[in-house]
């Protein structure tokens, strides 16, 4: 195949591949490149002086070089011998009549029309030839355009061939079309491989490839239906010059033409299933086809791979990608030791879940490497595999009955673009086998839904026996063997009995997304802050607890102004030696109790706390004094009037939504008021459960980072390790392996400085993209970054205007502190925070601000929860915002529309109608 490529090229070989497969393509004959090599033997010497005597990067001069060359081509003579072996190639195809056909003459070179180098539109191409004479001439014409300048400045720029250049000629029959176009069998435009394009207008096609002429577009999906389609004004048309009999000319398209599709759906539909059969017979690997119809018949003209795709490999799955949920946990640069720890939990505690939603433990045993696989460690970053996501939720009850609901159900934002093979369901499979199997799990659902108050009971009861053991345990006093054992308990008692909290997220989706539908279905609210103000006034959420007794510190110290000097007078660093590991003086005795007793019980919050690798509060107390002085600085907060505000604002928002709901009722039985203050009721009670369960979960990491701290330790005095920080470039694995005998290598040394130049490398190097896809194993890929379509388009809102997703209502015009991560400077007074993410370890810093701006997260992200409860403008979801808004930036904020204007004009911002 390789070889034939060589002597045809790349045009020449998809014609020939077009013919096999018994399409509709035009009779053609092939100059193969020896044809070329005879014709150029006697000036390839004055073809290279010419290249070689001039600069390859200065264009002026490349096209200087291209005038020469063009002129000693064509100057030259084709000799007789030469001449008579391409008459016969062009009197061996029987349709061909070289004194009546029109002809068009094509280039193909051995470089043109691979995977990785399209020359797209560079070379040549004659169209309506006639005549041996012109024929002959227009050969030489596409030999001269494989020297233009373009084509040289091209090779160059991608190491190409230039002094030996090869060039095959297609020699084809010519249709005079009436409609042409190009199709795409993936989308060039968004990256998306499940979407073809169709772009055709009247006349020849030499319109839509040179781009003079407008075009109509379609977007087909890849079950065969026409998602949006674009029809243009097409007032100019490409198409044969009757006058010279030659050649093509431009006309005016007859006015009862201009603004009607040049496509019917079902040439449209015709043309996708044309591209999925050449595409398949193409390796499956995406086409740009170029073809026509005449006389209603369509014919192909060509095909060649879409080289800005060339990672997209249908022979293999596709995986696709994704951080934008995961990010508010394992935010940036994540420790080997981190993901290994996750990767086991996330399949534990699923594993769990899809057994409590039904699911047979035989089946999810065989679906194991899925589970296990759910998440990815790309360039040191923790990512979901949407893929493997996507295949459990198969597994829940009843999910071939209704898929549409489950995924919503679920909360699965965005599956358009996972490969979705439609099951056709007989009668009886979906009215005998899968009704009751949607039937059964409801029934689950519901079972659960009962259960859960006493379910999560239980799940504290059985937390604080192992908790309260494994706290009491001298971690540095016992035995790598032992470290190891409780770590394994840990898991087993614990992270073995992860049902509840699974189960209560679940809750979380439901109702959220319940109350969602009913908000907009019923009318009660058109910008959507309503909804986050019901959900305020949740009382002392175990998210906020810390930094209301932090804040219940600050004012003791407020009452106490010599301590207050003292705490101002020191540095973070002064103050954790004095009051935490040393015996301060007696003025300050009651004030490290105070700080010994918050740690004890609030140690394990930290930014980026579920990275083991970052420091809690126990391992360096540091940010307490940052925050406390914040506190200090601003004076006396008052939690009871904060509270206060927070409940009226609830009160409010209920009140509001009493007078708009209708007094209708639901299948003459169910009336509305109750049925929607019962979700308000179970959306706040699950989101105040999720809150203080996850924080079990930080405390189950805060143990394991003790653990392996102090394994840590040993391995250092054992000489395996440098240094206790080492410990996080190794996996859970190659941590127990060498206690137990099980280590395939002892030089750990060396392994861990392999890693930390990696991962500095990924610290230092450009971040992957939030979404994209790999084909096939990831080593082999090449990443296919999708564009996602763009929620404001169509809104105008300028340049200046950022729009995100509001969580927390209130108006703002403020100044602007950008903090990226808890290295920075975080000392903070009444600006609005800018950072590209959150978790719960940044909600002691919500006190000092008055309004938060996030690059990433969602409206159920423990940071939206907490900036409700506290009553802080607040929104998500901003792209780039870290980069847009500079420290010092005054900003006007509008909490309820999710809209920031950079140049700090809040009267724009009231003008905006968001609808």
């Amino acid at each position: 195949m390789k070889n034939q490529a060589k002597l045809i090229g790349g045009k020449a070989m998809g014609l020939e591949a077009l013919k096999k497969i018994g399409l509709n393509v035009p009779s053609f004959i092939i100059l193969d490149v020896t044809l070329f090599e005879e014709f150029t033997k006697e000036i390839t010497c004055q073809i290279k002086e010419i290249i070689q005597k001039r600069s390859l990067d200065n264009i002026r001069e490349l096209e200087n070089s291209e005038q020469e060359l063009k002129q000693l081509i064509l100057s030259t003579d084709f000799s007789p011998e030469l001449k008579n072996k391409i008459l016969s190639k062009i009197k061996s195809e029987p349709s061909f009549n070289l004194e009546n056909s029109y002809f068009s003459v094509r280039s193909s070179a051995v470089d043109e029309d691979g995977s990785d180098f399209s020359f797209a539109g560079q070379m040549d191409s004659f169209l309506y030839v006639k005549g041996e004479s012109n024929l002959f001439n227009k050969i030489k014409g596409c030999y001269a355009s494989s020297y233009s300048a373009r084509v040289l400045s091209y090779r160059y720029q991608n190491n190409l061939e230039l002094l030996n250049i090869k060039m095959a000629v297609i020699i084809q029959k010519m249709i005079f079309g009436e409609v042409s176009g190009v199709l795409f069998t993936a989308n060039p435009l968004t990256n998306n491989p499940d979407e073809m394009i169709v772009s055709a207008t009247w006349g020849i096609g030499e319109g839509v490839v040179s781009g003079v002429l407008n075009c109509d577009n379609w977007v087909i999906s890849n079950i065969a239906t026409i998602n949006k389609k674009e029809i243009v004004e097409k007032d100019q048309m490409i198409t044969f010059n009757k006058k010279t009999q030659q050649s093509t000319l431009t006309l005016d398209v007859p006015e009862e033409k201009r603004n009607i599709p040049c496509l019917s759906d079902d040439q449209v539909i015709e043309l996708y299933k044309l591209g999925k059969k050449i595409e398949s017979e193409q390796g499956k690997i995406p086409q740009d086809i170029e073809w026509t119809y005449e006389n209603e018949s369509c014919y192909v003209l060509q095909t060649r791979p879409v080289t800005t795709l060339k990672g997209i490999d249908r022979n293999f799955e596709k995986t696709i990608w994704d951080n934008s949920n995961i990010v508010e946990s394992y935010s940036g640069v994540t420790s080997p030791l981190t993901f290994s720890f996750a990767s086991y939990a996330y399949d534990q505690v699923y594993r769990q879940f899809y057994n409590l939603m039904g699911t047979s433990m035989e089946r999810i045993n065989e679906m194991g490497s899925v589970f296990a696989t759910m998440l990815g460690n790309i360039d040191g970053r923790i990512y979901y595999n949407l893929t493997n996501w996507y295949k459990t939720l198969k597994l829940l009850p009843g999910y071939n009955f209704n898929r549409e609901f489950m995924e919503s159900m679920m909360g699965v934002k965005d599956t358009g673009d996972v490969d979705k093979k439609e099951e056709k369901l007989s009668f009886y499979r979906r009215y005998f086998i899968e009704l009751p199997t949607l039937i059964k799990g409801i029934c689950l659902i519901i079972k659960q839904f009962i259960v859960i108050d006493t379910s999560i009971k239980n799940f504290y009861q059985n937390y604080e026996i192992t908790k309260n053991w494994a706290t009491r345990l001298p971690f540095d006093h016992l035995s790598e063997t032992e470290l190891v054992n409780i770590y394994r308990r840990l898991q087993r008692d614990l992270l073995g009995n992860w049902k509840t909290p699974i189960v209560n997220d679940f809750f979380t989706m439901i109702f959220y997304g319940v109350l969602k539908k009913l908000i907009i279905s019923w009318k009660i609210d058109e910008t959507g802050s309503i909804q986050n103000d019901l959900l305020c006034a949740q009382g002392d959420l175990e998210s906020t607890k810390p930094t209301k007794e932090l804040i219940k510190l600050s004012n003791w110290i407020l009452s106490h102004p010599t301590i207050k000097k003292y705490i101002l007078d020191h540095n973070e660093d002064e103050l954790t030696n004095e009051l935490i590991y040393q015996s301060p003086g007696p003025q300050l005795l009651d004030l490290a109790k105070k700080l010994k007793e918050y740690i004890e019980v609030y140690g394990f919050r930290c930014v980026n706390e579920l990275k083991l690798e970052v420091d809690s509060l126990k391992e360096n107390p540091r940010f307490i004094f940052t925050m406390l002085k914040n506190y200090l600085i601003k004076g006396n907060i008052d939690l009871e009037t904060q509270e206060k505000k927070e409940k009226e604002k609830a009160y409010n928002a209920e009140k509001h939504c009493l007078t708009l709901i209708p007094n209708k009722k639901i299948l003459f039985f169910f009336n509305r008021k109750k049925i929607f203050f019962w979700v308000v009721k179970q959306t706040k009670k699950a989101v105040r459960n999720r809150e203080e369960l996850r924080f079990t979960r930080t405390k189950v990491f805060g143990l394991s980072r003790q653990i392996f701290n102090a394994i840590s330790r040993k391995f250092c005095e054992a000489g395996i390790i440098n240094n206790p920080k080492d410990i996080y470039m190794l996996s859970v694995e190659e941590i127990i392996a060498p206690i137990e005998g099980r280590s395939i290598t002892f030089d750990y040394k060396k392994l861990i400085n392999q890693r930390c130049v990696e991962y500095d490398h990924y610290q230092n190097g450009t971040e992957p993209p939030e979404r994209f896809y790999t084909y096939g194993p990831y080593y082999r890929a090449n990443k296919i970054t999708p564009t996602l379509p763009d929620p404001l388009a169509g809104l105008n809102l300028g340049p200046e205007v950022l729009k995100g997703t509001p969580c927390c209502p209130g108006i703002l015009l403020k100044e602007c502190r950008v903090i990226l991560s808890p290295q920075d400077n975080c000392q903070m007074n009444g600006e609005i925070l800018v950072t590209k993410r959150t978790d719960p370890g940044w909600v002691p810093i919500f006190p000092s601000i008055s309004g938060l701006l996030i690059e990433k997260g969602s409206i159920l992200s423990h940071s939206a929860v907490v900036a409700r409860e506290m009553g802080i403008p607040t929104i998500v979801g901003l792209t780039d915002v870290t980069d847009k808004i500079k420290n010092g930036q005054i900003v006007a904020l509008d909490g309820s529309k999710g809209l920031v204007h950079l140049g700090g004009k809040l009267e724009e911002l009231n003008n905006i109608n968001l609808g």
